[in-house]
């Protein structure tokens, strides 16, 4: 339907209900996520159940989104986007990288966000080279890398953006590596297509393509390779024109 409900287990309400209706629709057998659906609640819902149980995977079900359901996940991207573009500014030497998590995470809040996607990354100069880097209190300092990867949740749908800047001017090196990772990008992206196999997209493509097999890649920062997903978004295109003049 499109419709979204929380819904709260007061007092392990929410296994009796459940119990309760598949009784009542006399269900045969009822389908359940394993990954998702804990021990403690299978064991509620199915003590006093009259009809079979069976784990499902819904991963293949999901990967087929329906109108409603492209509309909510464009929405929630949409806010993490307008929410790291209001963060631009405050991005610059001495805030640490918790202080812009929770910047960010205010943002999105602010513009409709049901909660944050997940636990937000923040890493900044050298972290950024962590795959992970949760924001720590490090404080942030001119000509650190910043790497972000966040995302927001409208309709119980979820976005996951990566936007990695540089604090202040960037060094030759900084562009270079920018540029390089930007030339893979364009030269890969045609392969990027439905139907095409995943491992066979994007990254492994810019690594065999002539841009970056001609550069020395093992010194590219990992937060720089992150950001080749980011380049082409609208925050990023929207300031790339007044960061240009800046650098």
């Amino acid at each position: 339907s499109g419709t979204w409900y929380d819904i709260k287990n007061h007092h392990n309400a929410l296994s009796s209900s459940i119990r309760s209706s598949l009784n009542d629709m006399e269900i045969g057998v009822a389908g359940y996520e394993e990954n998702f659906l804990t021990h403690f609640m299978y064991e509620n819902i199915s003590d006093g159940a009259l009809c079979g149980f069976l784990p499902c995977d819904l991963t293949s079900l999901r990967a087929v989104k329906e109108p409603y359901e492209l509309k909510a996940t464009r929405k929630a991207s949409n806010i993490a986007d307008r929410a790291f573009a209001d963060l631009l500014p405050y991005i610059k030497p001495g805030v640490t990288e918790k202080e812009l998590a929770a910047r960010l995470e205010s943002n999105m809040l602010l513009l409709g966000s049901e909660e944050k996607s997940f636990t937000t990354i923040v890493a900044s100069g050298r972290r950024s080279a962590m795959p992970h880097g949760t924001a720590s209190p490090k404080v942030i300092e001119a000509g650190d890398f910043v790497t972000f990867d966040f995302g927001a949740v409208w309709e119980g749908y979820h976005s996951d953006i990566t936007r990695t800047v540089v604090v202040g001017k960037a060094s030759q090196a900084q562009k270079d590596f920018y540029n390089l990772i930007l030339k893979g990008r364009s030269w890969a992206y045609p392969s990027s297509r439905p139907a095409f196999p995943a491992a066979k997209s994007i990254l492994p493509c810019a690594i065999t393509s002539p841009a970056i097999t001609s550069a020395s890649i093992s010194l590219i920062p990992w937060a720089t390779v992150r950001a080749w997903k980011s380049m082409n978004n609208r925050s990023c295109r929207r300031n790339r024109q007044a960061y240009s003049k800046r650098i």
